[in-house]
């Protein structure tokens, strides 16, 4: 075909090259809605959209487009292209003010969507908006969702809209209904599971034993027995169970004293920012060690909130603890100094000799708040971090190191940061928000 038979020079770009374009241009879309600010008529130009033979979504980006073209209309082209294939359908609606003809909009499109949920493989829906349930004319209800395998609500004001979803394996909630009286959930086949509003203890262990393949379960968890069903004495042990991401408030009769968790790789224990009095902390962290005992797993990555410097060393001590990559320690500004003299000692590698100091294959630490330098031992951070990074193999060598605190770390312990960033290959992000120490 002759040049001159083309309108302009850009159409001399093959369809597949329109298409990477196009992908390269859609926005990051941020789960906070507070963000969406930040994207621009600008990203995935769907101009694009018309010369593409291959492409399989729509976007809609800016205010001025939805001005212009109707999202309907380009949902309905869409599905009619991508035929008998599995949908991954992904519905964001954030706004102050509900205008008519948006309202409308948006049920035209729920009720397009709808036709095609036996197509549905991934849904995620979040609708924050201050009159929430407004924009729905009727509760969303979609039947029998014959292969579905990925639900997300957690930014939701909807219940569970479907009756039955047999092949559902991640699921993600606002809320956590009672496992004994919600039958569309298949809780059985469940594989990862996130629940954004807090639960009792109880509730927690009810579902874990509801879930017996479970692998991954995040969710915020509140002591005490308000409900009054907390009456097991027993562990629960849980076989499948590699990621347990809990926000604990407070860490009184913590969820881990009830499990066993052999298969555990990924913990992480948050406690919101707020100070935990010291014999809360103790008793917890002698609880966090009982854990790992029982459970006598192998943790690859761990996050801990707020433990005390003796719980934190017993817990650091713990065979549990010696297959950690990954470690991140949180502090408060005004709790007791959770990484003291005696951990960093014992997290660094001899001058000489064979001693394997504690968790020697880290490869990734993050300490907030967690640390202040003793003008008594200056240098003692520095030396640890540079003891893990020269001289030794890949799989023993810290490669990446996050600090964030008060107060300024000692000249010596940063001079032999800087050094240890330069040349020992270590990725080094160094932070302080108060004084100079």
């Amino acid at each position: 075909m002759q040049p001159h038979t083309f309108p302009n020079s850009i159409q001399w770009l093959c369809p597949d090259i329109f298409a990477e374009i196009f992908t390269f241009c859609l926005p990051d879309v941020s789960e906070d809605p507070g963000l969406l600010e930040s994207i621009s008529s600008r990203n995935a130009p769907l101009i694009l959209c018309s010369v593409c033979s291959s492409w399989r979504c729509t976007p809609h980006s800016s205010k001025a487009m939805i001005d212009l073209e109707s999202i309907a209309s380009s949902i309905r082209t869409w599905l009619d292209r991508s035929r008998a294939l599995p949908l991954s359908i992904g519905l964001l609606y954030w706004t102050r003010i509900i205008p008519d003809f948006a309202t409308t909009e948006w049920r035209l499109i729920l009720e397009l969507i709808s036709r095609e949920v036996s197509r549905w493989e991934s849904f995620k829906l979040c609708d924050l908006c201050e009159n929430g349930p407004g924009i729905y004319a009727t509760p969303l209800h979609f039947g029998v969702l014959p292969m579905l395998h990925t639900f997300d609500i957690l930014q939701s004001t909807i219940e569970i809209p479907f009756t039955a979803a047999p092949r559902l394996k991640k699921l993600r909630l606002r809320s956590l209904p009672n496992p004994t009286s919600v039958s569309a959930i298949p809780w059985d086949r469940l594989v990862e599971l996130t629940v954004q509003k807090t639960q009792t203890i109880s509730m927690v262990v009810e579902v874990i034993q509801c879930c017996p393949r479970l692998e991954s379960l995040s969710l915020k968890v509140k002591g005490g027995n308000e409900d009054g069903s907390l009456t097991f004495r027993s562990t629960i042990q849980h076989d499948t169970l590699r990621r347990l991401h809990l926000d604990m408030r407070p860490y009184y009769q913590a969820v881990t004293g009830y499990l066993t968790l052999p298969a555990l790789t990924d913990l992480s224990l948050r406690a919101g920012h707020h100070s935990i009095p010291e014999v809360e902390a103790t008793f917890w962290c002698s609880q966090l060690v009982d854990f790992f005992t029982r459970s006598n797993c192998g943790l690859q990555e761990f996050e801990l909130w707020h433990c005390h410097g003796d719980g934190l060393l017993e817990c650091l001590s713990h065979r549990s603890c010696q297959t950690l990559t990954h470690l991140v320690i949180q502090g408060h500004d005004f709790s007791p100094l959770m990484v003291n003299r005696d951990l960093l000692i014992r997290l660094t590698y001899p001058d000489v000799g064979d001693d394997v100091p504690f968790c020697p294959k880290l490869g990734h630490l993050e300490l907030t708040d967690c640390y202040r330098s003793d003008g008594s031992f200056p240098g003692l951070l520095g030396r640890m971090i540079q003891s893990r990074c020269f001289g030794r193999t890949r799989d023993t060598q810290l490669r990446s190191l996050r600090l964030s605190f008060w107060y300024s770390v000692h000249s010596k312990d940063y001079e032999l940061l800087q050094f240890a960033g330069s040349n020992g290959g270590l990725e080094l992000s160094y932070s302080y928000y108060g004084s100079a120490d």
